[in-house]
């Protein structure tokens, strides 16, 4: 497996040029959805936890669906297509699609819960 990109989520966004409540909203945002899940958390759950204003967060992100697009832009410019060569590689030469599949789920549940 490929070096890792980033060890930590939350080093990455700290190691990022960001005013400090654009910053303190992701992380706080990111906590809260892991916990409550995103329908569960509130813009104003966030802005409470995060020390900031709720304007604050629509400074920065028009809707909380831009606030989860932003968390998950690292991950998808990054992560996602370094991953993506190394998993075309590992894809054995299966005969049927139902084999193929197989290998799919099975390898991406590995990955994701290693």
């Amino acid at each position: 497996m490929k070096e890792q990109i980033f060890a930590s989520y939350k080093d990455w966004v700290a190691n990022q040029e960001m005013p400090n409540g654009k910053r303190s909203a992701i992380l706080s945002a990111l906590e809260l959805f892991s916990k409550q899940g995103y329908d569960g958390t509130s813009t104003m759950a966030i802005a409470k936890h995060a020390g900031i204003s709720q304007a604050t967060i629509f400074k920065y992100f028009k809707t909380k669906q831009d606030l989860l697009k932003e968390i998950l832009r690292p991950i998808v410019q990054n992560l996602l297509p370094n991953y993506k060569t190394e998993f075309l590689d590992s894809l054995p030469d299966k005969p049927t699609l139902k084999e193929n599949v197989a290998f799919l789920v099975r390898d991406r549940y590995h990955f994701f819960g290693s």
